[in-house]
């Protein structure tokens, strides 16, 4: 389903992203030759990470005869599924970037962060988050009200309980890390989670490949006294904070 009609410009760069192995010399050609405005090149970068996630919904979903509606999700950790046109996304946003990509920009309830999250492609998602932070993505921005970050929040709490699509949920929480790591609150104005280890700065977090996580019941000393989820040093293997 589209989320915008895109103009003829628009459409053919969300045609040339949208492949699984994008020639990116074909691409900075067309964007060099057709003089694309910012908004233009955001707009079908935005379009470029829809049909990747409809792509990636096609894929993890498998069937019990011919009926998709019984369809189950495939319950393992992320990996980075190279056949997918979402393995290329945090490269061609980079890309993007130096033909005015507008990491902030909203049209109507769509912009570039709202539809990262929706990408469960290994840690593709988070990687292109941490870009976007590092080229002026505002921890607020994508939405008037900081609502993305408050809803990757609440997905991080309560998608645990429905974990039949395990890579997702993983790809869902290094998100959740990234933004976390460049000082995202909760509505309240609360931090979303406390340092555990009396050395570790949150901030680092927006490392999040150098981290890894876990899920326990109770001892949180949280927000919630049911569950817990804990986040560890992947080189040390020291616990570093805990939700």
């Amino acid at each position: 389903m589209e989320l915008f009609e895109l103009n003829e410009k628009e459409q053919r760069l969300h045609d040339l992203l949208f492949v699984r192995e994008p020639d990116f010399a074909e691409i900075r050609a067309y964007l060099d030759g057709h003089g694309l405005s910012g908004d233009e090149v955001t707009r079908a970068a935005i379009e470029y990470l829809d049909s990747c996630f409809i792509e990636e919904s096609e894929k993890v979903f498998e069937t019990d005869g011919d009926d998709i509606d019984e369809g189950i999700p495939v319950n393992r950790p992320a990996v980075l599924e190279d056949d997918l046109a979402s393995a290329h996304a945090a490269e061609a946003l980079a890309m993007l970037l130096s033909y005015g990509l507008k990491p902030n920009a909203v049209y109507g309830e769509e912009s570039l962060p709202s539809n990262l999250l929706y990408i469960a492609n290994e840690y593709v998602a988070a990687d292109a988050l941490e870009m976007l932070f590092e080229n002026g993505l505002d921890v607020r921005g994508g939405t008037e009200d900081n609502q993305i970050f408050e809803d990757l929040h609440t997905d991080v709490c309560f998608d645990r309980e429905t974990q039949m699509d395990r890579r997702r949920y993983d790809a869902l929480v290094h998100c959740w890390m990234v933004y976390v790591g460049h000082g995202a609150l909760c509505e309240d104005g609360r931090l979303p989670v406390t340092a555990f280890h009396p050395e570790f700065e949150l901030d680092w977090l927006r490392a999040h490949r150098e981290y890894f996580f876990g899920l326990g019941d109770g001892g949180n000393g949280g927000e919630r006294g049911d569950w817990s989820l804990h986040i560890f040093d992947a080189t040390t293997l020291w616990e570093v904070a805990r939700l």
